[in-house]
């Protein structure tokens, strides 16, 4: 007898995930819900009988021998499990469980599939025999745990995995019991899982500053389900790695050139690798910003120029530059060692179609189809790329294609097609890279190339060409599908234009399906495929500009020093000259704010040595700061070295009456001197308005002050080696 009872149980820690298999766990019910059995369902009272059941297994009469056992899925008696009892009915028509739906669970033709169940024994000494079928027999497993025969022991389960490859797109599995005596088992937890996969698609980068884009794809695989879901099928939580750290994204970004593997791994640690995924280089970057420069501090600058962009050019920093938005700006001296200068353009995206002209050959797409380059048998589903269509399916009326030329150049490639006579059959495929948020227009000509005679244009059906991106027709405007001209004339080509919205997506697949299935007339030739966008690429490139400082003029000494009345007199030597054209004798009280005091002529060009002088009469007292200005004949110019000369003074030793003054007149007494001395009016600026040469033993004089404005001035008695000053108020009043 065989005997068939479910028990129910659930556990976060058991591993099933994307189980194929519908109440595998027994806990929705018993015979008729996610299974069948040719075995009597209910009752224990035949030879031959499976029942479901919650609890002890020996909990009816007929079965009072079979051990007390619980369920594998809870380890307890409120689960179920299937309870089997029965001999041996090793045909067809005596199945212990067969999975719904009946006609087969769909899975992936040529996919490795696992499939598993739990068995314990209830009664001792007499194993039952497991045969466990794929589509009848059709398909051979692999054994990878436990065995066919059940334990001799009771209440020990054990777990029975099978491993197989599937054969078509549906999967029929039947579990028989082959023991010759009737024994007593119990199924449980039973799964078919796919086994862990992964895909992998790669976008090469599309302008020449891009990165390549892989975006993977998992499949099967296994998680640790909760409670709620133990009997269903769930999907695993991937994560994915490039070679780096795992990450839950199936989308890698910023790929540089080169070849990838993408592994997966599931909830339950298993992992699996995609087949290698090359990312091409990035397009040539046609915007040149031109040589690195090096720009001396005595040039008038370079002038840069920067080609190969057609969006217009920026360049940064904009420090140096004349003007920052044109390809050719001029670039001066800047003090400092050097600047890297980026220019930024743009460029159109390029069409992304490989040999849409058909001009390479047989090569750079994918299609359903045949390529026979000689159809002479009129072989349906066929196609060539060929210089024409009379070339693939030469004949006789009323069975020839026309000889008619590509669209490219009259003489070139084309790809002339004998259609299918079955839907969905791509005529031509490929997978391109995409900008995300972008509008493309795909592009393909196409003509007719049936049977040219007259006797024959009434059998003529154009092909009726329908485009899909990425697997649907959806974001696609125009025509769609579009017909084939119905006149077949050399040069009658057809233009078909449609536009895609690309959304987020990075890469497109593009399909042409013939979805006219007509045999006869159902012929054409297609060309000059192309898949394009308005957008444009962000173009940048750099140049470095390094400065120098070679002076044209070599200063080889460079001097300040007082001399007698409080005047400095500065030195100094060049021993060679190069388009020299004067120094400028600059002074200075702070050292950071100059004035120009004077200019001496230089030589010119030079290679000898020559030396210069210049005697500052009336400098300031306190420190003075000095420096010369080398001015080149082209207006650049260098400043040298700082000298600096501190000029003693004697203060409050000149009285002035009256002082603020508004007369013409004032007095202005100080010490006697022995010696001559020299009085000097000077300006607030700096400037010596007056000089007047005092006797020995003079102690004061009158100063005429009427032709003075009102302002400070500054009175300065020079002699005896030192020099005294006071300062002078003229107030309003006085007659200029």
């Amino acid at each position: 007898m065989v005997l068939i009872v479910l028990l129910l149980t659930f556990s976060a820690n058991t591993v099933v995930g994307q189980n194929l298999i519908t109440n595998g766990c027994f806990e929705a019910g018993g015979v008729g819900t996610g299974f069948q059995s040719n075995y009597s369902s209910g009752s224990f009272n035949t030879q031959s009988s499976v029942n479901v059941n919650t609890g002890a297994t020996n909990s009816t009469a007929d079965n009072a021998t079979y051990a007390n056992c619980v369920d594998h899925t809870t380890g307890t008696s409120a689960g179920n499990a299937l309870v089997v009892q029965g001999a041996n009915f090793n045909n067809s028509g005596s199945k212990v469980y067969e999975a719904k739906p009946t006609g087969g669970i769909p899975v992936t033709n040529g996919a490795t599939y696992t499939f598993t169940y739990w068995i314990e024994s209830l009664t001792a000494g007499n194993p039952a025999n497991i045969l466990v079928q794929f589509n009848g027999g059709a398909i051979t497993p692999t054994l990878i745990t436990g065995s066919a025969t059940a334990p001799n022991t009771t209440c020990n389960w054990q777990q029975v995995t099978y491993s197989f490859v599937a054969n078509s797109g549906t999967v029929q599995i039947w579990i028989f019991n082959t023991t010759s005596t009737q024994s007593g088992f119990a199924l449980d937890d039973i799964t078919l899982i796919k086994s862990l996969s992964v895909t992998a698609l790669g976008a090469n980068p599309i302008c020449p500053e891009g990165t390549g884009t892989i975006a993977a794809a998992g499949s099967g695989g296994s998680d640790s389900l909760s409670i709620a879901n133990s009997c269903g099928s769930n999907t695993p939580a991937y994560t994915y790695s490039d070679g780096g750290a795992y990450q839950s994204s199936a989308t890698f970004s910023g790929l540089a050139a080169g070849t990838y593997t993408i592994s997966i791994a599931d909830g339950v640690g298993d992992t699996a690798h995609s087949a290698p995924v090359t990312i091409n280089a990035a397009p040539a970057n046609p915007l040149d910003a031109g040589s690195n420069e090096t720009i001396d501090c005595s040039s008038s600058g370079v002038t840069l120029q920067a080609t190969g962009g057609t969006g217009g050019y920026t360049w940064s920093p904009v420090i140096g530059l004349n003007n920052p938005n044109i390809s050719n700006p001029t670039a001066s001296y800047v003090d400092t060692s050097s600047i890297t200068y980026i220019v930024s353009s743009s460029s159109p995206v390029p069409d992304v179609i490989v040999n849409g002209d058909f001009s390479a050959g047989n090569t750079g797409f994918s299609t359903d189809y045949a390529f026979i380059p000689n159809n002479s048998t009129f072989s349906q589903f066929a196609y060539s790329v060929t210089t024409a269509p009379s070339n693939f399916e030469p004949g006789t009326a009323p069975t020839w294609f026309s000889s008619c030329g590509d669209h490219t150049t009259g003489t070139g490639n084309m790809m002339v097609v004998d259609a299918a006579s079955s839907a969905g059959k791509r005529v031509w495929s490929e997978t391109v890279p995409v900008l995300p948020s972008s509008t493309y227009t795909f592009t393909y000509w196409i003509q007719s190339v049936s049977d040219t005679s007259a006797s024959h244009s009434t059998q003529i059906s154009p092909a009726s060409m329908q485009t899909t991106i990425n697997g649907t027709t959806a974001s696609i405007t125009g025509t769609n599908p579009a017909a084939a001209p119905s006149t077949i004339i050399c040069g009658n080509w057809k233009q078909v234009t449609q536009t895609w919205s690309s959304g987020a997506n990075t890469s497109a697949t593009i399909n042409l399906i013939d979805v006219n299935l007509a045999v006869i007339g159902n012929d054409f030739a297609i060309d000059d495929i192309s898949f394009t966008t308005s957008a444009t690429c962000p173009l940048t490139d750099s140049l470095v500009i390094s400065y120098t400082c070679t002076l044209p003029v070599t200063l080889v000494n460079f001097t300040a020093t007082e001399q007698t009345q409080g005047k400095v007199l500065l030195n100094w030597n060049t021993a060679s000259e190069q388009n020299s054209s004067k120094f400028i004798v600059q002074r200075s009280t702070d050292d950071k704010n100059w004035v120009n005091i004077g200019a001496v002529d230089a030589q010119g060009t030079s290679n000898s040595d020559h030396q210069y002088t210049y005697t500052d009469n009336t400098p300031s007292d306190g420190t003075n700061y000095y420096r010369l200005q080398q001015v080149n004949l082209n207006g650049s110019y260098q400043y040298s070295f700082v000298r600096e000369v501190s000029i003693i003074s004697v203060a409050n030793t000149i009285k002035i009456f009256p002082n603020p003054s508004t007369t013409g007149t004032v007095e202005v007494s100080f010490p006697a001197s022995a010696a001559q001395q020299e009085l000097q009016l000077i300006n607030s600026i700096g400037q010596v308005l007056m000089k007047q040469t005092i006797e020995a033993n003079t102690e004061r004089i009158n100063l005429n002050v009427s032709q003075l404005s009102q302002g400070v001035y500054v009175v300065r008695i020079i002699g005896n080696q030192q020099v005294s000053h006071t300062n002078l108020l003229i107030l309003d009043g006085i007659s200029n």
